[in-house]
This record gives structure tokens, C-alpha cells and sequence, in this order.
């Protein structure tokens, strides 16, 4: 049987009509708060898309390769253009690998659509509908030879050295974290039917000049190394193994030039890792990569440790005195966590974050914590919710020992929520 539980972050209260002027908001309200909102509205807003750039025509034309019919056309068309360039198949295309020895059978008499044959001549990015079930990346490569393909691939092709030099960038940004984070938050099919994209949605990306080529010629050459040692009789999986970590540390230095082009802050760096480690592997990973969402937190991880360190810096100066130092008291169990925020006298002072090891003591708090934490609506319906509230001298903060629901991401909500509820307050004299 199945249980579903409903958590905090599930509920979102949206104005219509803001759904009505971003169209893509309802996308980002299913993974995502209103923080992935004003961060995707950023992106948007500030900087020209893939598909502004490429869509110059005196410097790029684009399109999918040709059509075909699944019977012969009783008029067939003319397709002496191309037919004495090799007809690849479209798993030939890989991220920045194409397999040219992929070729297939090119039945021209069920050709309908031909297209501009420009889009078959080297070089060009091919792009793939398909995605890299890892990454949620795009399965794209620059062809360095003509080839032709049906329109399950799509053809990026330059038409001077200006249009040229961007293919590398393009490239690099449909293989890069933002990509993932964008195909998470804003594009329809992802995590709710499946996991194909269509050409407005991956052309939509922002596009960013990062002088990407040499990355990309680096990334390029360890594929097409990685390539030949698989085909050998002996393969060598401690060279293998190398070439691979070349492409990961490459793909690395791609999404380090992208976060200093888009200058993020932390909050928007925070958004991200929570795409990639939490929604990604909730849409695309195994399940033990999913248990690892809902698995305990250790005492004095580093995942608690962050989190609370979001509260000190935003409370930390605004509410310090001369003779109080601002303090969280995180306690700690295999079942829950609870963080009091508060201060303490100077004197008493040793550390801004302060562990107490709830364990083996106060169980019937603990125990009456855990309970009221979940709402039971139906047999199979629970409403987990966060315990939350003021005191006097502090306020504090209750859920679930699981990981997903201490990340940093979700720390910048919560804190903004008490700091709301803190004006609140002083507004109304409480």
C-alpha cells in the first residue's frame, strides 16, 4: 500500500494573476518556493536567451533534421542535396561524443521534409529531444563532419566566425547545473510526464559569452579517448577511469565560469544544490538515492550546522546587545530535530551554535513532538508539519529528522518566515 504525506513546503498561496503573467511560474511552484521564483525571473529578465542569439540570422540557423513517413510517398521528393551525406542514427549523438561509425539505411523515398541542408554541414551542435537521465543535461555535441539525421535531432548551425565561437558556450550551458536546475524548475515535461524536452524550452536558457572552447575541445578529446579504450580487447579501467574524472573536473570549471557570469549569491547557489541533490534525484534517481532524502541527520552534521548559521548571520546584529550574544541550541535525535534561537549573557558564551544530544533524555517531550509533527486526514493521507512558535526569550523551530527539510535552501525560507513574523510583531506592539 501507499501512504502520501503532505509537507510545508507543498502548500503555496499564489495570486491568479501572476499566473497568468509568468506562465512558467506553476512549473516552479511544484519544485520550487517563491525564492526559485525570483531567482528564474532574474535569469530572465537580466540576460538574452539561447534562442535571441542563435535566432540572428546572419549568424545561426537552426532546425530539426529531416521528416520521414512511415510508407513511401507516391511523388517522392528530390533529395539529390543529400544524398551522398552519411545518415546517422540518432543515438550517434552523446554528450560531446558523436559516434560517426553509427550510420544507418537512408530510405529517401519516404523523405518528406528535407530542410535547409546547411543544417548538415560541419561544424554544427546537434542537440538530442532526449536527456541525460543522470544530469537532467542535454545530449548535445558540436559535429566536426557533415552528417545528416531525422528530427529527433536538432541542428544549431553557424553561419560566420561570430557564430562559430558560440557554439562551444552553447554548448556548455545545455551541459551545465543551471541547465539542470532550469529543466527542474521551469520546463513543463520534466518530473511530471517525462523526461523529453522540446526546443523552446531548452533554447530558453540564458545565454552567456564564457569562452568556453578550450573546456569543450578538453571534454571532447577524453569522450573520443574513453571511446577508443572500450573498443579494445583488454580495457583499461584505470585510464578510463582518469579520462573520466578530466571530463568531471572540465564540467566543473564550465559550471564555475557560469556562476561567476550570472554573479550568484549564496541563496541562489543554495537553490541550485538543493535542484541537484534533492528534486533531481526525487524525479530521475534510484531508489537509494531516494531513501537518502528521508535518511537521518547526524549529530553535528554539517547539514545543521549550515542551516543554523543562517538564522546567526540574519538575527545576529539585529538583536545582540552589549551584554547578550545571539545562540541556537540545536537539539538532537534520530527522530527529530528542534533549533531555540535566542540569547545568553555574555558570560555564559562559548559558541554561536550549541549541540544538545536530546536522545536519551526528555523522551516524552520528544515522543509528544514527533506525534503532533503529523496529521493523520486519511488512512493514507498525513499532513507532516513543522512545529514553530515564540516564547518570551526565544522562538524555536521543530521537524523531521530527514535531510531534505534541513537543507540551506529551505533554511532561507524559514528564516525570511520568522523575520516576517518578527516585523510582524514589532509592528503591533507584541
Amino acid at each position: 500500500f501507499k501512504i502520501f504525506t503532505i509537507n510545508r513546503s507543498d502548500y503555496k498561496q499564489i495570486q491568479q494573476d501572476k499566473l497568468k503573467e509568468f506562465d512558467w511560474l506553476w512549473k516552479v511552484l511544484v519544485y520550487g518556493s517563491y525564492l526559485d521564483f525570483n531567482f528564474v525571473r532574474r535569469l530572465k529578465e537580466d540576460f538574452l536567451t539561447i534562442k535571441e542569439i542563435i535566432g540572428d540570422k546572419g549568424n545561426y540557423i537552426f532546425a530539426t533534421g529531416f521528416h520521414s513517413r512511415s510508407q513511401a510517398l507516391e511523388i517522392p521528393k528530390d533529395t539529390s542535396g543529400i544524398e551522398n551525406i552519411p545518415f546517422i542514427k540518432t543515438n550517434a549523438i552523446q554528450s560531446f561524443f558523436v559516434d560517426y561509425t553509427k550510420e544507418d539505411l537512408l530510405e529517401k523515398e519516404k523523405i518528406d521534409i528535407i530542410k535547409d541542408v546547411r543544417i548538415y554541414q560541419a561544424p554544427m551542435l546537434l542537440t538530442r529531444k532526449g536527456l541525460d537521465m543522470t544530469t537532467l543535461t542535454v545530449k548535445n555535441s558540436i559535429a566536426r563532419k557533415d552528417m545528416i539525421f531525422k528530427d529527433g535531432i536538432t541542428s544549431i548551425k553557424p553561419l560566420n566566425e561570430n557564430g562559430i565561437s558560440g557554439l562551444s558556450d552553447i554548448s556548455a550551458i545545455f551541459s551545465s547545473n543551471i541547465f539542470s536546475y532550469y529543466a527542474i524548475n521551469t520546463f513543463v515535461s520534466i518530473g511530471i510526464e517525462r523526461e523529453q524536452v522540446q526546443n523552446y524550452n531548452k533554447f530558453s536558457l540564458p545565454y552567456l559569452e564564457i569562452n568556453a572552447s578550450d573546456t569543450i575541445e578538453k571534454i571532447e578529446k577524453a569522450k573520443q579517448q574513453i571511446y577508443l579504450e572500450t573498443q579494445e580487447i583488454l580495457i583499461d579501467n584505470y585510464k578510463i577511469h582518469n579520462l573520466e574524472n578530466t571530463v568531471n573536473a572540465e564540467l566543473s570549471n564550465i559550471n564555475k565560469f557560469i556562476y561567476e557570469k550570472l554573479e550568484l549569491d549564496d541563496i541562489e547557489l543554495s537553490l541550485i544544490n538543493y535542484a541537484l541533490e534533492i528534486n533531481l534525484n526525487l524525479i530521475v534517481g534510484n531508489d537509494d538515492s531516494k531513501n537518502l532524502l528521508f535518511s537521518t541527520i547526524d549529530m553535528n552534521d554539517e547539514i545543521l550546522k549550515n542551516y543554523a548559521s543562517i538564522f546567526v548571520e540574519r538575527f545576529k546584529s539585529k538583536l545582540e546587545k552589549e551584554d547578550k550574544k545571539f545562540v541556537v541550541e540545536i537539539w538532537h535525535t534520530n527522530q527529530i530535530v528542534g533549533m531555540f534561537f535566542k540569547l545568553v549573557p555574555v558570560s555564559s558564551f562559548k559558541n554561536a551554535i550549541v549541540w544538545v544530544d536530546k536522545q536519551e533524555s526528555d523522551w516524552e517531550i520528544i515522543s509528544l513532538l514527533t506525534k503532533i509533527s503529523s496529521e493523520k486526514v486519511t488512512d493514507k493521507l498525513f499532513v507532516q508539519k513543522d512545529i514553530r512558535g515564540f516564547e518570551k526569550d526565544y522562538f524555536y523551530i521543530f521537524k523531521p529528522n530527514e535531510k531534505r527539510l534541513w537543507h540551506k535552501a529551505i533554511g532561507y525560507l524559514d528564516v525570511n518566515e520568522f523575520a516576517d513574523a518578527i516585523l510582524k510583531a514589532g509592528r503591533k506592539g507584541i
